[in-house]
């Protein structure tokens, strides 16, 4: 559904012939759904071979994670839970963020003050 939204197109491809990592997260990619089924399994089997390292987080023991080297066995439902726990390890704990991005190219600055708090309007 994300590839429809973002650009239009419900088929979206692995990079497998730049990627040392790939997480796949509640999706069978390559092993048994979408329409590029054939060509994502080749790809990704391919890269497997030259060393990339799978990691499929997904509450069912799937094809996917069957052939993965790391299974991450989730409860159903929690997947945002799991992204926004990521989101916070890379932000706060690690400090990978593009801020002069986030300075000049989003709204990011008028959302927070200097004091570290959310932008209120006083009256409200």
């Amino acid at each position: 559904m994300y590839g429809e939204i973002a650009h239009g197109s419900f088929i979206e491809w692995v990079d497998a012939d730049l990627t040392k990592m790939l997480m796949l997260v509640g999706c069978g990619a390559g092993h048994e759904t979408y329409g590029g089924l054939g060509t994502d399994a080749r790809r990704i089997a391919e890269a497997r071979v030259r060393g990339m390292k799978l990691v499929v987080v997904d509450p069912r023991m799937s094809a996917a994670a069957a052939k993965a080297n790391e299974w991450v066995p989730i409860r159903p439902g929690t997947d945002s839970a799991l992204a926004l726990g990521m989101v916070n390890v890379l932000v706060n704990e690690i400090g990978i963020y593009d801020a002069k991005f986030i300075k000049k190219q989003t709204n990011g600055p008028y959302l927070v003050g200097t004091d570290g708090y959310y932008v209120r309007d006083k009256d409200s």
